[in-house]
């Protein structure tokens, strides 16, 4: 029956299952879901601190400027950017999309992240923060395997201009 209701809800709506491991959840259920992991806050209370890349990242997302988000990319290939860094990024990268999609359903969001949140929020349409999310984690789970950075890099740039 939840299911149906999931399938069939109306257009308004949005359903949020929340579990600390996702296999609680039905995989027929999970199939039709856009999976966001929050991060909890640092033991002593204070966010992560972010990279200037990942700013940047989500700025030039943010900005629909064409070109912006590959120039930003080819420039972390350039540095020679190690596996372990970019997933690092793209964990960043993703909950701060996932914070900015909590700001569109009306959600507050404390923390050093506020700002970045709420330019994407203001930005981007819903689909588009649900597509980037989705993005980020695909490429992050892609950076746990012996995967080349600037096959990542490559085509994470071709999708995330495709959002844009």
């Amino acid at each position: 029956m939840l299911l149906k209701i999931v399938e069939e809800g109306p257009p308004y709506a949005a359903f949020l299952f929340c579990a600390e491991n996702p296999a609680v959840i039905l995989q027929t259920l999970r199939s039709r879901c856009v999976e966001i992991r929050l991060h909890p806050e640092a033991e002593d209370g204070e966010a992560t601190e972010l990279s200037a890349e990942v700013e940047a990242l989500c700025r030039a997302v943010g900005e629909k400027k064409r070109g912006a988000v590959t120039e930003l990319l080819v420039e972390l290939e350039r540095k020679k950017t190690d596996r372990e860094a970019l997933q690092t990024l793209l964990e960043q990268a993703h909950g701060l999309f996932a914070d900015a999609l909590l700001i569109v359903y009306g959600q507050e969001v404390p923390g050093k992240s506020e700002k970045t949140a709420r330019f994407l929020a203001k930005n981007l349409t819903k689909q588009q923060i649900m597509h980037t999310i989705e993005l980020l984690q695909s490429y992050c789970r892609e950076c746990a395997y012996n995967v080349g950075v600037n096959h990542v890099l490559g085509a994470l740039a071709v999708e995330l201009e495709g959002i844009l």
